[in-house]
């Protein structure tokens, strides 16, 4: 599989190096905030589907039991 370096110059057209703009580096980062960025919107996605969920259930005299679940920077306790 390609990198995501290879991917960005093939739909570019630019090679990508230490010396160009965007550099490596700046590529690097930009990708990991974007990991990151996603990452944190799946989380309030997931975190509000439960919240309508739970309301939803006591509506209709459910009950449940709800747990918050922490998750680290690298996602590897991720539940899903």
């Amino acid at each position: 599989m390609a990198t995501f370096e290879a991917q960005v110059e093939g739909l570019t057209g630019i090679n990508i190096d230490s010396s160009t703009n965007p550099t490596q580096t700046q590529l690097t980062q930009f990708l990991r905030d974007g990991v990151i960025d996603v990452i944190n919107r799946i989380t309030r996605i997931k975190e509000s589907a439960e919240r309508y969920q739970a309301k939803r259930n006591e509506a209709n005299g459910i009950t449940t039991e709800t747990t918050t679940e922490s998750t680290s920077s690298n996602g590897d306790d991720m539940p899903w």
